[in-house]
């Protein structure tokens, strides 16, 4: 059970790093006018943007931002394998009982005989 955990926070740790160095730098970079950057006086004229254009611009950063986020999400669940019940017989006891297949004191004895197997 400790490795489970170890490794869930491994995962954690990887990922908050890579968001860090990788996702904060490719969302916030882009042209506010250094170095040639998309707003530079070639391009506009007096440097200037239209006003939708900054507010698109802000908008597709976000969007990204959560495609990132959901991605990552996505990836932790599959990594950690955290997407369902840890253990099989407890899960097919639940299974049995929501079908009525077990009265309330045998669900109860056979789920605290299988919690004290682990």
């Amino acid at each position: 059970m400790a490795s489970n955990t170890t490794d869930r926070q491994l995962v954690t740790v990887v990922l908050l790093v890579l968001g860090v160095l990788v996702v904060l730098p490719l969302l916030f970079m882009g042209g506010w006018g250094m170095m040639g950057g998309t707003w530079s006086h070639d391009m506009w004229g007096a440097g200037t943007a239209a006003g939708w254009v900054v507010v698109l611009a802000v908008l597709l950063r976000l969007l990204f931002l959560a495609a990132i986020v959901v991605g990552a999400y996505f990836l932790y669940r599959a990594l950690t394998g955290s997407g369902g019940s840890e253990d099989p017989a407890l899960e097919e006891l639940r299974l049995a009982y929501a079908r009525g297949d077990l009265s309330d004191e045998e669900y109860e004895e056979r789920r605290d005989r299988l919690e004290r197997e682990d």
